[in-house]
């Protein structure tokens, strides 16, 4: 008998199920090795377990266990059996924790989901793996005006708008055949004629093959949405058709629209825009000040209006004539911006044309007079702020007029144009060429490091003004430049002194034979102005018949023969003064 015993002992501990034997009080007077496994308490034998032990052996109960990992359950079976003699109990414990577990969570599960039906404002459906409806919340009646009796199965279909049943049968018979999501939108019919839009939409259940298990889904109203868009139709073609661009923005300035003017005026398509910031038009030429101003004027008066510069999607920046206007909902609260702006670019062209014209030369676009006075007055003074030379370079074409007496005044325009052309090459960026008028030029040299850079330039300039020149009409010409220059603040530091010294200067350079630089001094300053004054004693001398011509022979020193004549022209004045020695010649013939 004992070895049977042990045999039976070593069967038990193989099951996976717990088996005990306890006498009426509890306590355990055998347990095999999953029901010590299973209550997690060590060697069971002599412990006093409180278990529920039932006489009847075809039923059974789920018990919980109350363990040191947590709460478990098991399935327990019971029956009366004599133990050595006396009476116990059998008992069985079978583990039902994860049944228990998953029964538990889909409990929850379906009272959360009845729950969610109960209080969601949209309609919600659920149907089987053919797509067959089998649940709908009180919200889809409400919506479908079905009761739920006639949406189970395909009655749902009798409520749809005649003319939207097909299209929404095919639709739903294909996502169910392929196990798709479904989404349209559609109407549904009541018993008093009205319709209601609705958008569906459901989500296919799987299971773990794939399997298609049904469906669960959506209505929402958009009846009213529907409504809406009917009614900002007419609103919608004046938005897309007007020539202005038209933007609209959120509270938070994020662009909610824009239309077809504004795609065609900045280049950017709707989908590039909707969402972001308008900032991304910005064209750099505002600092953060303008844009402070602009807002607080908008946030104090709802409205700001004015000209700024914009950057098209090609990266070319454009004026635009803004104006933003604020839109406030019933309580007050700012909802949207809406900006209106015209493209003003040909209307900033001809401001620019017209400025441009008033400082420049027409002819060769450099700028012109009084360009040229203000440039050099600005110069002046940053060349006195930072201790630094400059130099002002005046220019006279040689035998110009000889090219407008030639070939005309259209080609002297051409060869005007041509000389601004190279001079600007020529120079450096920061250096200025304006023209004068005629054929005279000056040249503004800014931080020049010595006097002798200057020369250098001027050298340059004669080189390049020197070389054959091909007009448009096909003719070759040459011409020279002479170059008359003056430094600051050497020969002068106003504007009109640097003009003046440097137009001496020129004066000179040309005296002395053409294409050549001279710089301006006092010697030639003290020149000019004899000459001014002898020019004008010069007229009264002629008018008073002041000028004596005398005549000095040429003898040759060999023979004493008298070669020639020399003709001296003297200035006397009516007190016998000799005032200047005018000019000599040589006589073409011998006298008789």
């Amino acid at each position: 008998m004992p070895q049977t015993f042990k045999q039976l002992k070593l069967i038990l501990d193989t099951i996976t199920d717990g088996v005990m034997v306890v006498d009426p009080q509890g306590i355990v007077l055998y347990s095999n090795q999953a029901a010590e496994q299973l209550l997690e308490r060590g060697p069971l034998t002599g412990q006093a377990l409180a278990i529920p032990a039932a006489t009847d052996q075809g039923t059974h109960q789920d018990i919980n266990l109350i363990r040191p990992s947590g709460i478990a359950w098991a399935e327990m079976r019971s029956t009366p059996l004599d133990w050595e003699s006396a009476q116990a109990y059998v008992i069985a414990l079978r583990d039902i924790t994860a049944r228990k577990q998953a029964e538990l969570a889909l409990q929850e599960s379906e009272l959360l989901f009845h729950t969610l039906s109960k209080i969601a404002p949209v309609g919600i459906f659920r149907t089987d793996q053919f797509g067959s409806c089998d649940y709908v919340n009180q919200r889809w009646c409400e919506i479908t005006g079905l009761s739920h009796s006639h949406s189970h199965g395909d009655g749902w279909l009798a409520g749809l708008y005649v003319g939207d049943l097909e299209r929404v049968k095919a639709e739903w018979a294909a996502c169910v055949a392929n196990a798709k999501p479904f989404t349209l939108q559609y109407r549904f019919q009541h018993i008093d004629g009205h319709l209601r839009w609705v958008i569906g939409r459901a989500e296919p259940e799987l299971d773990e093959a794939g399997n298609l298990l049904g469906y669960v889904g959506t209505i929402t109203d958009i009846s009213e949405i529907k409504a809406k868009e009917e009614s900002l139709g007419q609103a919608a073609a004046v938005f897309e058709s007007t020539r202005e661009g038209v933007m609209v923005t959120d509270a938070n300035r994020r662009i909610l629209m824009v239309n077809k003017a504004f795609t065609t005026i900045t280049g950017y398509s709707a989908d590039e825009v909707i969402g972001n910031s308008p900032r991304l038009l910005s064209s750099g030429r505002h600092d953060a000040e303008f844009y402070r101003e602009m807002w607080s004027s908008i946030e104090a008066t709802d409205h700001w209006q004015g000209e700024i510069w914009n950057r098209r999607k090609n990266g070319e920046v454009y004026p635009e004539l803004l104006s933003i206007s604020t839109v406030r909902d019933g309580d007050g609260a700012i909802s949207h911006y809406v900006g209106v702006f015209a493209d003003i670019t040909k209307l900033k062209a001809s401001e620019m044309e017209l400025e441009f014209l008033a400082h420049h030369d027409p002819l060769t676009k450099l700028p012109n007079r009084m360009l040229f006075l203000s440039r050099l007055q600005h110069i002046i003074e940053k060349a006195r702020r930072q201790s630094t030379q400059m130099a002002v370079l005046m220019l006279d074409l040689d035998r110009f007029k000889d090219v407008n007496d030639s070939f005309g005044h259209l080609a002297g325009d051409d060869l005007l144009q041509m000389v601004a052309k190279r001079l600007t090459k020529r120079l450096r960026s920061s250096d200025t060429v304006c023209r004068l008028g005629g054929d005279e030029f000056v040249v503004l040299l800014e931080e020049v490091g010595h006097p002798e850079a200057a020369a250098h330039v001027a050298t340059q300039i004669i080189k390049t003004l020197s070389q054959t020149w091909h007009l448009p009409s096909g003719n070759e010409v040459r011409i020279g430049v002479s170059v008359g220059i003056s430094m600051f603040p050497e020969h002068g530091n106003t504007p009109d002194q640097l003009i003046q010294h440097a137009d001496t200067a020129l004066y000179q350079a040309k005296n002395e034979g053409r294409n050549r630089f001279k710089y301006f001094s006092e010697e030639l300053t003290r020149a000019a102005r004899e000459r001014i004054n002898i020019e004008i004693r010069l007229r009264q001398a002629i008018e008073l018949g002041e000028l004596r011509v005398f005549f000095q022979p040429q003898v040759d020193v060999e023979t004493g023969e008298i070669l020639a004549a020399e003709a001296l022209v003297r200035w006397q004045t009516a007190t016998g003064e000799t005032v200047l020695r005018l000019a000599s010649f040589r006589s073409p013939r011998k006298p008789d």
